[in-house]
């Protein structure tokens, strides 16, 4: 079982009451907002840019430079497809287009 010592309990309470008391304003309507700030130095936290609005993130795809990797890998994907089927071939070639297969029978 844990074991804290009595100095240690108090800390961690009054840490939480501390913390509490600062985040207190930050749930109460705004007329005990104003009420409070008056008389403590507790005010509501103001929030940054992107906690009211969220976020917008756009993404955009160079259709002509995925088509070119892929077309870049397709080659070996075909030639270890082909291996491990045992299927015999005389070339893969890549086109403007696509990738060509010669197969040996």
């Amino acid at each position: 079982m844990l074991y804290f010592t009595r100095w240690k309990i108090i800390a961690i309470a009054v840490s939480v009451a501390i913390g509490i008391f600062l985040a207190l304003p930050n749930v109460l309507p705004a007329d005990m907002q104003k009420l409070l700030a008056a008389h403590t130095i507790a005010r509501p936290m103001t929030l940054g840019l992107e906690l009211p609005g969220g976020s917008n993130v756009l993404l955009e795809i160079d259709r002509n430079d995925l088509i070119n990797k892929l077309l870049e890998q397709l080659p070996s994907d075909i030639r270890n497809a082909l291996r491990q089927a045992r299927i015999a071939y005389k070339g893969i070639y890549r086109s403007a287009n696509g990738v060509t297969v010669r197969l040996s029978s």
